[in-house]
């Protein structure tokens, strides 16, 4: 049931204030890309609740997450079982670099007062659909509202009852950036408790916490993606290291010609340059760190962090 990296990723969105609030018209034309990363620390915690609490994760260092990958999400008119659903009036499709060959779909139904999720799709079956809607927030939403509701998906016999409370607000610091107007909820479901941060202005998610069974935390980090030109604002680039870690691959969509790439150190120094229109670069010859990728297209420059191991 855990849902830390389609769906619950949707539910914050607000103005840049003191104390930010959220409605239902933040989540109007919601389109946002990122690349997810994680990492496990014995050490440290989800950190404090209140007003005006700095977060500060700058120490860990983040590794693509072999299985997921980069996902990116987007709002699409409708889905491929839409009319399955007819109280859907808001629809996300996301994309997996681990599955390529198929977008995923939630289905929502979005009104002045509540944002509840009804089901979930592939392109080609239906995943689940919930038996009662899945409320996953009221608006409008203000520092110290908690919600509650029960859900059960079809098939399942297990009633799952979640607690929702946005517990705290201030500034983020990732690995990647510092972000301030960030929100944070707590989202207790049985027996299980987790916290989620998001930036408000823009909207985004940047980070998801939980326990693992060992007891250790579990912090799954949202980077944003640097778009430089209108069309990568459009998601039409993506990226992720193999398996091996010995090569960096592109994801692109079919209208994009690359016509070389480069890795560059963080002193600005060219390390790699590969000329042609390719998805791949090889990287097994870089020592361990950080490192940019630059894609020169006929679609502008784009350029992106990555981590060697």
């Amino acid at each position: 049931m855990k849902k830390i990296l389609l769906f619950s990723i949707f539910l914050i969105c607000s103005e840049a204030l003191a104390q930010p609030s959220i409605n239902s018209s933040d989540f109007d034309n919601l389109n946002i890309s990122y690349a997810i990363k994680r990492v496990t620390s014995a050490i440290l915690n989800e950190g404090a609740e209140g007003a005006g609490i700095t977060w500060d994760f700058s120490s860990m260092a983040l590794s693509y997450d072999p299985q997921d990958g980069i996902q990116t999400v987007m709002q699409v008119q409708s889905g491929p079982f839409s009319s399955s659903f007819p109280n859907a009036n808001y629809v996300f499709k996301s994309f997996s670099s681990s599955n390529s060959s198929e977008d995923f779909y939630s289905y929502f139904n979005k009104t002045n007062t509540i944002l509840e999720e009804l089901a979930s799709s592939s392109s080609s079956s239906i995943d689940y659909f919930y038996i009662n809607p899945y409320t996953t927030f009221i608006f409008p939403l203000t520092y110290g509202t908690i919600s509650s509701d029960t859900s059960q998906e079809n098939g399942q016999n297990t009633v799952y009852t979640e607690t929702k409370t946005y517990d705290a607000y201030g500034t983020l610091i990732t690995p990647f950036g510092t972000f301030n107007n960030v929100i944070r909820i707590k989202t207790v479901q049985n027996d299980s408790t987790d916290f989620e941060w998001y930036e408000t202005t823009p909207f985004r998610p940047l980070l998801n916490v939980f326990q693992s069974f060992n007891g250790d935390r579990e912090f799954i980090f949202y980077e944003p993606n640097t778009l430089t030109t209108e069309s990568f604002n459009q998601k039409s680039i993506y990226f992720f290291t193999s398996s091996t870690n010995n090569s960096l691959n592109i994801v692109t969509d079919n209208s994009m010609q690359i016509s070389h790439l480069n890795i560059i150190d963080l002193t600005g120094k060219k390390i790699i340059q590969q000329f042609g229109n390719s998805n791949s670069i090889n990287i097994e010859g870089l020592s361990s760190g950080i490192y940019l990728v630059q894609v020169n297209s006929n679609k502008g420059i784009f350029t992106q962090k990555f981590v060697k191991k």
